[in-house]
């Protein structure tokens, strides 16, 4: 699909294109790609050109710019402006692409986990009433 289908999808989950920002979500995003997603084509990612060059934005509109790159060699290619979008490569460990948003690429997508619900126990009084310990 292309990136912004897959941008809307990911979204209408409640998450959002997955974003690597080290080496080890990098290795950890294209390993589960390439065990549960059979690992044929590439995968789209969470960043976009801008008008900038040189700049590569977070998908969502946060204003938030990418800070972590994993490019193929001699990439990125068409330089980052606006229309173009950010792929892990098959055939290179998922290193990465710059290829028009247009173009149709599978999606993985990452949402924030739930938060930890607070716990807390009552104890019944003589008279029967619960109190917070």
């Amino acid at each position: 699909m292309p990136w912004q289908t897959g941008y809307e999808n990911c979204s209408a989950a409640g998450g959002g294109l997955a974003i690597p920002d080290s080496l080890d979500e990098h290795r950890f995003i294209w390993e589960m790609f390439t065990s549960w997603g059979g690992g044929q084509g590439s995968l789209w990612i969470g960043c976009s050109g801008t008008e900038d060059e040189g700049r590569w934005m977070q998908a969502g509109g946060s204003g938030r710019e990418c800070t972590y790159f994993n490019w193929a060699e001699e990439r990125p290619r068409n330089g980052s402006r606006v229309g173009v979008c950010t792929a892990m490569k098959n055939g290179e460990d998922g290193l990465w692409n710059d290829l028009a948003c247009s173009k149709r690429r599978h999606v993985i997508c990452e949402k924030p986990s739930a938060p930890t619900p607070k716990m807390f126990c009552l104890q019944a009084d003589a008279n029967g009433r619960f109190t917070a310990e």
